[in-house]
């Protein structure tokens, strides 16, 4: 298999997905490398955005403040070239991505060169099409399937993205303590966050009371994952004398937050 057959014989899912590599540049020094994460392409009104969590573009609590992110796409020839592209997230001083409109929602959105990007390499993007239509239920337990890069591993040879299954775990389509997200069972690592969260692919499909046979199987974009959960815990430790000490305790599940949030921020988000 060579040319561009290469390409295009993966799954679309995996040329949707990118490596995203928040920079700070400095004048006179090297740009400095502020992590890696998880992005997107999604299509809105024929204008390209990089989806991804907030955190990855500004995190006060933490002073991160990248003003460029690096993206690794994939070349028009074969998987084993790669495009890297630098896209700026500061201009003239403002700030160029979109935030919802609702506080605490951990979802953005960069606009991107739609035409040089396409020229430039391959590109395949979400879009409406590809979420929840309304008369589809999803059942409890949903296999879905999350397509990242933990700790920044992923197949560097042909630009690849790892693929891990996971559950759903509350209520889909209930906001779950009252915020626009819902709970998947996961053990995650960093650099998943900002992860497109499909469900898996399946021919038996829902709707309303009915269910359907697909001619090909079909999976929807659910969500964007944002962070994996742990509660505080009190321990004594030794004989159980001492001072109570807190620690953390893994769930095991993380929070995704509704696709739908990515086109309600894009036409309504702020800067």
């Amino acid at each position: 298999m060579t040319g561009s057959s290469q390409v295009t014989a993966v799954d679309p899912i995996f040329a949707k997905t990118t490596l995203v590599e928040p920079f700070l540049r400095s004048e006179g020094q090297s740009d400095k490398n502020l992590g890696s994460a998880t992005g997107f392409f999604f299509e809105y009104n024929q204008q390209l955005y990089l989806i991804t969590n907030r955190h990855v573009l500004v995190d006060e609590s933490k002073a991160h403040y990248p003003d460029h992110v690096r993206l690794r796409l994939h070349g028009r020839n074969n998987l084993t070239e790669v495009v890297q592209v630098e896209i700026p997230l500061v201009t003239n001083g403002s700030r160029r991505w979109i935030e919802h409109q609702q506080p605490g929602v951990d979802v953005a959105a960069v606009p991107l060169p739609t035409t040089r990007l396409k020229e430039a390499g391959t590109i395949l993007s979400f879009g409406a099409a590809d979420l929840v239509p309304g008369d589809v239920v999803l059942g409890w337990a949903q296999d879905v399937v999350v397509v990242g890069y933990p700790l920044g591993f992923y197949d560097d040879v042909f630009n690849l993205p790892i693929m891990r299954r996971a559950t759903v775990a509350s209520a889909y389509g209930v906001p779950f303590r009252g915020e626009p997200r819902f709970l998947i069972d996961a053990q995650l690592h960093e650099g998943t966050s900002e992860s497109p969260v499909v469900s898996a692919p399946q021919t038996m499909i829902q709707r309303g009371s009915n269910m359907t046979l697909s001619t090909r199987p079909t999976s929807f974009l659910l969500g964007v994952h944002s962070a994996s959960l742990s509660l505080v815990m009190q321990s004594r430790e030794g004989d159980g004398a001492g001072d109570p000490q807190e620690q953390l305790e893994p769930l095991g599940l993380s929070v995704v937050w509704y696709a739908r949030l990515i086109e309600e921020m894009l036409a309504h988000g702020t800067r």
